[in-house]
């Protein structure tokens, strides 16, 4: 029993001196103000796609995990507002497909969509997002709420 475990023991530190004499050293990466930047905002374009690729795609809505409403002050002309919506693509091939958006009265309707294309392998990576978007009108003062993918937040325009 004392010799397995002396056995063991010299195994253990002859991997630790081959480790240590391989001559590699860790490299630590400083955070800079550029590779922050770079990794904490890409500009994604939603692109169209043809009514012929259309079948080989599978559309749905965004997976949403939060929205904050911002308005500016009301003037004469309303006030513009933008909404903030973060939330995640389910994996590597899973990306933004359109936005479209419509009012009644003081409700504004949101659909945020996502598509994947079938048939394909794609990562098992979980990707969040943001997305920014100007409502197309100027509102008043007064209450609202934003309908996102059926999902409803109350907002108020001073």
């Amino acid at each position: 029993m004392f010799l397995r475990f002396i056995s063991w023991l010299g195994v253990g530190f002859m991997a630790v001196l081959i480790a240590a004499c391989n001559g590699l050293q860790p490299s630590v990466l400083e955070p800079t103000s550029e590779r922050m930047a770079e990794e904490a905002s890409q500009i994604v374009t939603i692109k169209p796609i043809s009514p012929d690729a259309a079948s080989a795609y599978r559309v749905g809505p965004a997976p949403v995990d939060t929205v904050q409403v911002q308005a500016e002050e009301a003037s004469n002309q309303g006030a513009a507002v933008e909404v903030l919506v973060k939330g995640y693509l389910a994996d590597g091939c899973t990306e933004l497909h359109e936005v479209a958006q419509a009012r009644d009265s003081a409700t504004i309707r949101v659909d945020l969509l996502v598509r994947r294309k079938t048939q394909v392998m794609c990562t098992m990576a979980v990707r969040p997002y943001k997305f920014y978007l100007k409502l197309n009108d100027r509102l008043a003062s007064g209450v609202y709420q934003l309908a996102l993918n059926n999902q409803v937040y109350p907002f108020r325009v001073n």
